[in-house]
């Protein structure tokens, strides 16, 4: 089940993550605002488990998320490792009218890198969140 759930500050955020998560089965999508907040939220996580940073690529830009991420899970002491790859230029999900046309547009679109792909809980980065379903196919991927 895919949902958003706002909370203005970042110590309710936090409080928020440390009681379902632990319970919640599989993996989850969580979003920051800033990098200092993702530094946060990262180092918070870690103490729960995440072993490895990996990115959404990007066709228009292919520095800018891998570079970030790459310094990120440096700061957090990670390996980084870049998993996952587009498979062909699409629109971007902004320019789609509703959910079910965003969904169609990433499918297929990404797919896995490595193989094997490195064991553990993974921080999976991208820089824009339009949709929700980019995130979500490359959690599934993973």
């Amino acid at each position: 089940m895919l949902q958003t759930i706002r909370l203005p500050r970042q110590s309710e955020r936090l409080a928020w993550l440390a009681e379902p998560l632990p319970a919640l089965p599989g993996y989850g999508v969580i979003y920051t605002p800033t990098v200092r907040d993702a530094v946060r939220v990262a180092e918070w996580l870690r103490s729960r488990a995440p072993e490895w940073v990996t990115c959404i690529p990007s066709r228009r830009h292919p520095h800018l998320v891998p570079d970030f991420a790459e310094r990120l899970a440096a700061k957090l002491d990670l390996p980084f490792h870049p998993s996952l790859s587009k498979t062909e230029d699409r629109a971007e999900q902004k320019s789609m009218a509703n959910s079910v046309q965003q969904a169609r547009n990433v499918d297929g679109s990404l797919k896995l890198s490595l193989d094997p792909l490195p064991g553990g809980p993974v921080l999976l980065v991208d820089d824009m969140v339009d949709s929700l379903w980019t995130l979500t196919v490359a959690a599934w991927l993973l």
